[in-house]
């Protein structure tokens, strides 16, 4: 019988051929230690360190993930380094540690925020969203903000991830940075700079992610009000 493709399959698929750097992050189960590695996929004349992936935000914050085990969120962060700006497309999955606990293993695909590999990223993420859904549609009206459902389970959450990623090629089809999660794992990710804050005004804003009732009702009331103050968009 054959294994489904993981997410970080689809990714390595769509994503490998273009990225200038892998950072992966996993855990030691002997150790029970996070391992974080960084592999340089072209050729470069900067280089990015593993205290380079730690400063800029990327690595999955929060102690508390049972609520997300079996879930994985694909992301879009921007961020600045070396007086360049880059973009990290990737995912983070919620798997079972051998002793009973669970937490986040974390892959992203690092690349220069230039046309040229702007190119490269949105034919990436048109490939994946339509991996994850077949009936992934392009999006010509983007939608920034947070996006919330009522879906229980993975496989139906994927036509709002499949929603988020569209919108978000909608934005960078126009040179924009966005930052996008497709699922908000953790109540401590929206302690994060630059994550949501209340838009009362219907503007466009800079970040674009998706939660569901399944997950956030486990979250702390402050969060909870901060995403219900940030809800821009309801799907049902």
């Amino acid at each position: 019988m054959n294994t489904p493709p993981t997410i970080f399959d689809i990714l390595e698929k769509h994503l490998s051929k273009g990225a200038s750097f892998l950072a992966t992050q996993g855990i030691d189960y002997q150790k029970n230690v996070f391992t974080l590695n960084v592999q340089q996929l072209q050729p470069s004349n900067i280089s990015i360190t593993k205290g380079d992936i730690a400063r800029v935000g990327l690595l999955p914050s929060g102690s508390k993930w049972r609520q997300g085990l079996g879930w994985y969120s694909v992301f879009g962060v921007p961020f600045q380094l070396q007086n360049k700006y880059w973009l990290a497309v990737g995912a983070e999955m919620i798997v079972k540690h051998v002793r009973g606990d669970t937490h986040p293993i974390f892959q992203a695909y690092i690349f220069e925020f230039t046309q040229e590999q702007l190119s490269l990223i949105i034919t990436g993420l048109q490939n994946i969203a339509q991996e994850i859904y077949p009936n992934s549609k392009s999006i010509r009206q983007s939608k920034t903000g947070v996006v919330f459902s009522n879906f229980q389970s993975p496989q139906k959450y994927r036509i709002v991830e499949s929603f988020i990623i569209q919108s978000a090629i909608a934005i960078y089809r126009e040179g924009q940075t966005l930052l996008f999660r497709t699922v908000i794992l953790s109540d401590e990710q929206l302690k994060k700079i630059d994550y949501p804050a209340p838009n009362f005004w219907g503007d466009k804003s800079g970040y674009l992610m998706g939660t569901t009732t399944h997950i956030q009702n486990t979250f702390t009331w402050q969060a909870r009000l901060k995403l219900f103050l940030c809800r821009t968009y309801t799907f049902k």
